[in-house]
């Protein structure tokens, strides 16, 4: 092994990432002081969120230290958000996704948390600075004022007074009318049966009626109930950022346009307008002006761009999308593909994937459950891939650079590692293979081994 060369990640790192799961239940504990002392158990998420990221960096610096390929864990989404950094570090260390799941669960009883926990003065503190009383809605008014539907006993009193409303004197002669004109009856209430993304909340009373229960947060918005169902608002607009129909109890519609195909499925790239026809209303609905809209039915989805509302990626967990990748003729009759393979071939081999990602860097991801490949965008061809779940049907072409021993050291030929080695459960750039926590790295011109990393003790490597 060279001097000085890092180690990679080892089973105990899985710990940060662990740890981070099991942070939110910490936050608990913060938010029952802080109910205790009469302040918004709310404030506990920002500790838990700040030592989350901390672990996260920490976590990072490790994999980086470690010679991991952490580019997809630089995006904007991977650094702000916890979710997003520990899904993505599945695709770069391999393993399932336990950790990634748990931290949802934990954050989500952070969350809901405080509202079982209210003592019964804090309760009526909270009934009374929440409730108010919905009046019919009728629209929007040509100046942008919202207005309101005059209850009928008002009406009756303005059409039968007789009160003048201006005393003025009027010059001799002039004829006195013998009545008083009525006013002019407000404007009929235009009928509105159903909310949407967008919706103010004065709207989703009038649509869908009072809630069975609301919960208010600085950081989470403000939710409210129906069952299992809900709808959260933003609490600087008062409009709707996100909505889940689990109950099926939602008036929720999704207002789309006319950018549509004759289709039977959608692809990447394909516009909202045409998902929804082909897919039909989704469970829920997530909108952030970072990660985009999303869109849920069951565990699969789909999210769009916000400045094209076209898909960005999809993943098809639940087996439900009728979603399907366009493909070429760059074929070969191969019952394999390999480093360098068009993405039509691997389609044509492996099959439809699990899921389709896009990064930054001009990559695209297919996933077969813990399995992926990774095509460049410009050419369409594989520069990783990694055979976690054991499915991939790949295979790497080998020479007649090989020797009679049963060991490879230092300057040895790639023929020969894959001779004595066997498959990789990973490769990278053609250039880094892995078989488990264990690497070899090629130079690319000589293609002959310039380092390697016995992690797991699993390779058959020697000192020269």
């Amino acid at each position: 092994m060279e001097p000085g060369s890092s180690k990679r990640t080892n089973p105990a790192t899985d710990t940060l990432v662990w740890i981070t799961a099991f942070v939110p239940i910490a936050g608990i504990a913060a938010e029952l002081f802080l109910i205790s002392i009469d302040i918004a158990a709310w404030w506990s998420v920002i500790p838990v969120l700040v030592v989350n990221s901390l672990l996260s960096t920490k976590d990072k610096n490790d994999l980086v230290q470690r010679i991991y390929d952490t580019k997809p864990l630089e995006s904007i989404w991977a650094t702000f958000f916890v979710p997003v950094y520990l899904f993505k570090r599945v695709a770069v260390v391999g393993g399932g996704y336990g950790y990634a799941i748990v931290w949802i669960v934990t954050f989500s009883i952070l969350l809901v948390f405080p509202s079982t926990q209210k003592n019964p003065e804090q309760h009526a503190r909270f009934e009374s600075t929440n409730s108010f009383i919905p009046l019919p809605r009728t629209g929007i008014s040509t100046t942008g004022a919202r207005q309101t539907q005059i209850p009928a006993t008002i009406t009756t009193s303005i059409e039968t007074s007789t009160h003048t409303p201006y005393e003025t004197t009027r010059p001799e002669n002039t004829p006195v009318p013998t009545s008083i004109p009525s006013p002019t009856p407000p404007p009929t209430p235009i009928p509105t049966t159903y909310f949407t993304i967008g919706s103010h909340k004065d709207d989703v009373l009038v649509v869908q009626g009072t809630p069975t229960s609301v919960n208010k947060t600085e950081h989470a918005g403000e939710w409210w109930h129906w069952g299992n169902s809900y709808v959260i608002f933003d609490l600087s607009t008062d409009r709707i950022v996100q909505w889940g129909n689990p109950s099926g109890n939602l008036k929720v519609e999704l207002i789309t346009g006319s950018d549509v195909t004759q289709l039977p499925y959608f692809t990447s790239g394909s516009h909202r307008d045409d998902v929804i026809r082909i897919q039909g209303m989704p469970d829920a609905v997530t909108y952030s002006e970072y990660a985009g809209e999303w869109w849920h039915w069951d565990n699969s989805y789909v999210t769009f761009d916000l400045s094209t509302d076209r898909i960005n990626f999809w993943g098809n967990h639940s087996g439900n999308l009728k979603v399907e990748l366009i493909t070429g003729s760059d074929v070969t009759q191969l019952p394999y593909f390999t480093f360098g393979s068009h993405r039509d071939d691997v389609i044509r081999i492996q099959g439809m994937p699990d899921s389709v990602t896009y990064s930054e860097y001009a990559d695209e991801w297919w996933h077969w459950g813990n399995s992926y490949v990774i095509f460049d965008l410009s050419t369409g061809r594989i520069i990783s891939w990694g055979n976690g779940s054991g499915n991939l049907q790949v295979d790497i072409i080998s020479g007649s650079n090989v020797t009679g021993l049963d060991y490879f050291e230092i300057g040895s030929h790639m023929d020969d590692v894959l001779r004595i080695q066997g498959m990789p459960t990973d490769v990278s750039a053609d250039w880094w293979w892995w078989w488990g926590n264990s690497h070899v790295t090629f130079d690319l011109a000589t293609k002959k081994v310039l380092s390697w990393e016995n992690t797991s003790g699993n390779l058959n490597v020697r000192l020269n």
